[in-house]
């Protein structure tokens, strides 16, 4: 297997919505947009990297391949492909704003560089890849799950131990509120009942959530802007697939034999990301332009395959779906 670098001095906060400011979480839940039914989780950019010219000028087009149900689908347009319906419910259009700005309006360019064998040659390009890598790691389902269940376990945990922790406190708020001594924890935790049930209206809002996704996308960004980008190149007669969740984070066995992927990014020894079809990014020590062992491009279509939320996607006629239906 050609190894990919390992990464070795790296740290990520782990997400932590107590710690999004109130104030960035007042100004969204004030946000009035029009609803965005229908959000791209994976930049068309790269997609198009990935299709081919549809019949009858058409445009171009990918077949999706749904891993739930194990069935190739009609090829479609870029736009039915990489999306999530109401993937952000709060603040949906300064988001898809924020990413073009940020990220994908340079994402062109750079990929192309990329694919040509000449991405080292423009600082530019490379900010702009490693900067998409970490927008493809931040907006992604997975990552939004991960969040959810955060919050919930952050409310869960501020109703069992806050009224033993904040005891002084909630005792004076009780006293000022009641005129009264609490009996107990129960009383204590009376007070707590506004604060948690307005967490968990943002929560079910999607506020938290588009606080949290843009916290982290700029974390994660700056965390990745010290280190390189490598390019692997496939060889002839291969090609990639890229899912829905094509962003890897993975760790390397002991041995170098074996990846285990979609780990925490903060426990992660590498992160790759496909770019095209005939080219995949990862992030790296040092520049680098190698390409793909076959055997090799084979485990990353494997891992785009297991990493899927629900589809992967090939060009039309490509050979992948066999592969694809073998490894689900």
């Amino acid at each position: 297997m050609a190894t990919l670098w390992v990464v070795s001095r790296w740290q990520i906060p782990p997400p932590d919505p107590a710690g999004i400011t109130m104030a960035r979480i007042r100004e969204l839940e004030s946000v009035t947009e029009r609803r965005i039914r229908n959000q791209h989780v994976v930049s068309r950019v790269i997609l198009k990297g990935f299709a081919a010219p549809g019949h009858g000028g058409t445009g171009w087009e990918l077949t999706p391949f749904d891993v739930r149900s194990g069935r190739e689908e009609k090829s479609r347009g870029l736009r039915g492909c990489g999306r999530v319906p109401d993937f952000l419910m709060c603040a949906a259009e300064t988001a898809e704003q924020l990413w073009n700005a940020e990220v994908e309006n340079d994402l062109e360019p750079a990929i192309r560089a990329a694919r040509d064998g000449h991405l080292h040659d423009n600082d530019a390009h490379v900010a702009a890849i490693r900067d998409g890598i970490a927008l493809h790691l931040v907006r992604s389902l997975r990552y939004l799950e991960i969040n959810r269940a955060a919050v919930a376990q952050s409310i869960e945990n501020a109703r069992r131990t806050a009224p033993v922790a904040r005891r002084a406190l909630l005792e004076a708020e009780f006293q000022r509120r009641h005129g009264l001594v609490p009996a107990g924890p129960e009383a204590l935790a009376t007070l707590l009942e506004g604060p948690l049930a307005q967490w968990r209206s943002l929560d079910e809002r999607g506020v938290i959530a588009r606080a949290s996704i843009e916290a982290m996308f700029r974390r994660v960004r700056d965390a990745l802007r010290p280190q390189q980008v490598e390019v692997w190149h496939v060889p002839p007669g291969h090609e990639l697939l890229i899912s829905d969740s094509p962003a890897i984070a993975f760790r390397y066995s002991s041995d170098h034999t074996r990846i285990q992927a979609n780990v925490a990014i903060g426990d992660a020894t590498g992160i790759a990301l496909p770019l095209a079809r005939d080219c995949l990014a990862a992030i790296g020590a040092k520049p680098k332009e190698e390409e793909l062992p076959p055997s090799t491009v084979e485990v990353f279509n494997r891992l785009q395959v297991e990493g899927a939320h629900r589809y992967v996607y090939y060009r039309p006629s490509s050979r992948l779906k066999a592969f694809v239906q073998a490894a689900i």
